[in-house]
């Protein structure tokens, strides 16, 4: 199956695009639960208001089964019939590349992963790009912590800013073969925190499904999305990650299981990101 059919297939299933992250810290897990139970019981309390899953691939490998835990991760939201994202950001010459490639998409067998092609763009986007039939990764392009912003923003390749050129390379140079239906298999990690920049971005990258990551905790207001869809498509062409605004709730009810604080705010959560990105900001 194709990696756009598959993202289709499990929004409408799900009818959400909410990626619930699956970040390891030990302030989200609640006590007695290991990694295993905690990233199974996230899955569990979640996945009817999710698209999809997105696990931060350096929370999982602090020792020789965290890696096994991913995949059993994997395995398990796959089977829930959601996506699994590894945040990996991948990141290297050409023989790496493909290494991190095979590791992510091959091995841990995940839907998709996060790449960082800076400054290589042309070696990481041709190592990934064996896979990019049935898989997806999603590029960087703006993220939103303030100095990668200003990163974004500032630096300069000839008369663009660095988001334009990445997103510009991606789609007008790289997407085009991959672009089967409406969306390409490259999608591009995206994090405005204003609506002209949002237009602009998704003007740039037509073609791509957007991760935008940040909301929650990090401070992207969630209303910027609706500024970031695909008109016109019956996938919005959007997947909006919250990581530990979901996973710490459970802090705050201390006499509850944890598990069902959790499943209320992911909820939430689905409701507040519908409501903006798909139905426009009118009631859901």
């Amino acid at each position: 199956m194709l990696f756009e059919d598959k993202v289709k297939a499990a929004y409408k299933e799900a009818g959400s695009i909410l990626c619930v992250g699956l970040d390891p810290l030990p302030e989200v897990i609640p006590p007695k639960y290991d990694l295993k139970e905690w990233a199974r019981q996230m899955v569990e309390s979640t996945y009817d208001f999710a698209l999809a899953f997105k696990a931060n691939f350096s929370g999982y490998i602090g020792s020789g089964k965290d890696l096994d835990i991913l995949k059993e991760t994997c395995k398990f939201v796959k089977e829930k019939g959601r996506l699994f994202i590894v945040d990996s950001k991948a990141n290297d010459v050409g023989f790496t590349a493909a290494e991190y490639a095979r590791r992510y998409l091959k091995e841990i067998d995940a839907d998709a992963c996060t790449v960082n092609a800076l400054p290589w763009l042309n070696d990481v986007i041709d190592s990934f790009t064996p896979y990019l039939d049935e898989k997806g990764i999603f590029v960087l392009v703006y993220t939103t912590s303030p100095n990668s912003e200003m990163f974004w923003l500032n630096a300069r390749i000839g008369n663009l800013p660095m988001w334009k050129y990445v997103g510009l390379k991606i789609a007008n140079e790289f997407s085009q073969k991959l672009t089967k239906q409406d969306y390409s298999s490259i999608g591009i990690v995206a994090g405005p925190r204003d609506r002209e920049l949002a237009e602009e971005i998704r003007s740039v990258c037509d073609t791509q499904i957007i991760l935008a990551p940040g909301l929650g905790v990090q401070g992207v207001p969630v209303e910027v999305l609706k500024y970031l869809k695909k008109e016109g498509a019956l996938f919005p062409g959007i997947i909006g990650n919250v990581g530990r605004d979901i996973a710490g709730e459970w802090k705050k009810y201390p006499e509850e299981d944890p598990f069902e604080a959790v499943r209320r705010k992911a909820e939430e959560w689905n409701k507040k990101i519908l409501k903006e990105a798909v139905y426009g900001g009118s009631k859901v």
